[in-house]
């Protein structure tokens, strides 16, 4: 036998071996993945924080200014004392010292302001944090009335759990609890309208894990509807592995 042949054989075998762990490996393997129900997002402090710094900053600017007005009062007033027999400018000075005397008494004023707004502003991060960290946050959210139980398709994969569809910020999530199903090669989660075959449908993605509590975002331009149908789907050989009926849960 030669060199070329034995190359070969040697490639062949390396080729069925990986496929056949591929194949074999997930039916005595399984994986579980847990995660949260993703809470709703907390008013967001971010930007109020912001517009807090920008009209603090702004307020420091008419602190300069309040400056230049008392040199500019200073400068007026000396010009006026060298102008002997000009009453009138005296009387203008005067009434600009006062003018400007009242808007100086205002900007300390906004300086007590911006002291308050730095402190609500913290006042109010530090509640949206606590809020974030709250479990009762899932409370806020809206959750739509489908959802169901898997149930088999064959004798030969078995499929367990519950489903629920939530609505989070105007997200649907489909949300699997106590999930459980037989492993397999290339296993996908689809979202199957009607009477239309599964492969028809639209993928939410990879299963995550045969066992666990996982969660699905639908697509924005996805409609989901009473009697639509989620699957867990063998891509590899078009096999399905267990489905659930959406319904409102309800009635």
């Amino acid at each position: 036998m030669n060199q070329a042949k034995r190359f070969t054989i040697v490639v062949i075998v390396l080729i069925t071996l990986i496929l056949g762990w591929w194949l074999l490996s997930p039916l005595f393997i399984d994986k579980t993945v847990n995660e949260d129900l993703p809470t709703s997002s907390n008013v967001d402090s971010t930007e109020m924080m912001d517009d807090m710094k920008e009209e603090s900053e702004g307020m420091q600017g008419e602190e300069s200014m309040e400056e230049m007005m008392d040199v500019s009062g200073e400068m007026m007033k000396e010009e006026s004392e060298t102008m002997q027999g000009e009453e009138s400018m005296e009387e203008m000075m005067d009434t600009a010292g006062e003018e400007m005397k009242e808007e100086s008494e205002g900007m300390q004023d906004k300086e007590s302001m911006e002291e308050m707004m730095d402190s609500a502003g913290e006042e109010m991060k530090k509640e949206s944090e606590t809020m974030q960290e709250k479990e009762n946050d899932k409370e806020e959210m809206m959750a739509s009335n489908l959802g169901g139980k898997f149930e088999l398709v064959d004798d030969e994969h078995i499929v367990a759990g519950d489903v629920m569809v939530h609505e989070i910020d105007g997200k649907k999530i489909v949300r699997f609890e106590n999930f459980e199903s037989t492993n397999g090669p290339d296993l996908q989660v689809y979202l199957v309208s009607g009477d239309k075959e599964t492969s028809e449908g639209v993928s939410l993605g990879k299963l995550k894990g045969n066992k666990g509590n996982q969660n699905y975002e639908i697509p924005d331009d996805v409609s989901l509807n009473e009697g639509d149908r989620i699957v867990i789907w063998c891509k590899a050989f078009d096999v399905d592995f267990g489905q659930v009926i959406l319904h409102d849960v309800n009635n």
